[in-house]
């Protein structure tokens, strides 16, 4: 699946291209009544970690003001940018994240590694701690415990 367009809204000037950083790759499709407060609790947990971080919102065709919400929601921190990749339509959750992922592979040379969460509320931001303290693999897959639907907002 193709992309249309790359925005940055000019937020990516908060630190250098060649700074190594995470990206956190976050799939959305119809997240709207969740964003705002999935946004300011990631950011109220990455403040406090002492990387930089890149969101990129992978918009996967939503129909609902999730595009404008992350368009209009600004990081404090200075340590924090948002992109924002708009694709062709709807594809489906893990469509949108191999989307996002080859264009991290793309176009990102020096990064740390990248962490792809749900914006849901679903995946707890408290994980990015322990995620980050983990070196020398490729890949780590995170597994939940018991899942429970909508228990976070």
């Amino acid at each position: 699946m193709g992309y249309t367009k790359k925005k940055n809204n000019g937020m990516i000037t908060k630190f250098s291209e060649a700074e190594n950083i995470y990206i956190i790759l976050l799939p959305i499709y119809n997240e709207a009544n969740l964003l705002n407060d999935f946004l300011n609790l990631l950011e109220s947990k990455l403040k406090n970690i002492n990387f930089c971080f890149r969101i990129i919102f992978v918009n996967d065709g939503s129909t609902d003001n999730s595009e404008q919400i992350i368009n209009n929601h600004n990081f404090n921190s200075k340590n924090i940018t948002k992109e924002i990749i708009e694709l062709n339509g709807n594809s489906g959750q893990q469509n949108a994240i191999r989307s996002g992922l080859n264009y991290v592979k793309n176009n990102y040379k020096n990064i740390y590694g990248v962490i792809v969460m749900d914006a849901d509320g679903e995946d707890n931001p408290d994980a990015l701690f322990e995620l980050i303290e983990i070196k020398d693999y490729d890949v780590v897959f995170v597994t939940r415990g018991k899942r429970e639907e909508n228990n976070f907002f």
